[in-house]
């Protein structure tokens, strides 16, 4: 299911338009996937509240849950841009592609384990900021434009820097 069509049978569900009659303030800020072994084929999709908080829904084949409201996590205050899915020009499969690339081409010997998909709009931008956790304990960060596929930026961190930091 693409971006446009996840966003289309959430908005379209009778749980969401309950919510969204409560909360006129609110705008959709993500979309969200995790791509791997064993990961449902299943979505969660963010809209910003007025108080900060982000409600997410996950949409599946089936269902669709409500989960509860979440801070928002960021390492430094930034503005949470509305994203809007009509600037999503290339599906998930072709970001994915143009990911694959990039890393097979440059950064050998750091396969995902795991894939983390976010579509949003960082700065006016719409894209896929997609994340890899690699078999080489790092983590490969990779920013595509969601309108042309073009690669804006990336940049690999190992994961190793964050020990200890959490204590």
């Amino acid at each position: 299911m693409e971006i446009k069509n996840v966003v289309e049978k959430l908005e379209k569900h009778s749980e969401f338009k309950v919510w969204n009659e409560k909360n006129k303030g609110s705008y959709l800020a993500n979309v969200f996937k995790m791509e791997g072994a064993n990961d449902l084929d299943e979505w969660q999709v963010g809209y910003y509240n007025e108080n900060g908080t982000v409600t997410s829904f996950t949409v599946g084949k089936e269902d669709i849950k409500i989960l509860p409201d979440q801070e928002i996590f960021q390492k430094e205050k930034k503005a949470v841009h509305e994203l809007d899915v009509n600037e999503v020009k290339i599906d998930l499969d072709q970001a994915l592609d143009v990911a694959k690339e990039f890393q097979t081409t440059n950064l050998k010997g750091n396969d995902p384990a795991k894939i983390m998909v976010v579509v949003q709009n960082i700065a006016d931008h719409t894209l896929y900021n997609i994340t890899y956790i690699t078999i080489t304990f790092n983590t490969l960060n990779m920013k595509i434009d969601a309108g042309t596929g073009e690669m804006i930026d990336h940049e690999i961190t190992p994961m190793l820097q964050f020990q200890g930091k959490a204590s």
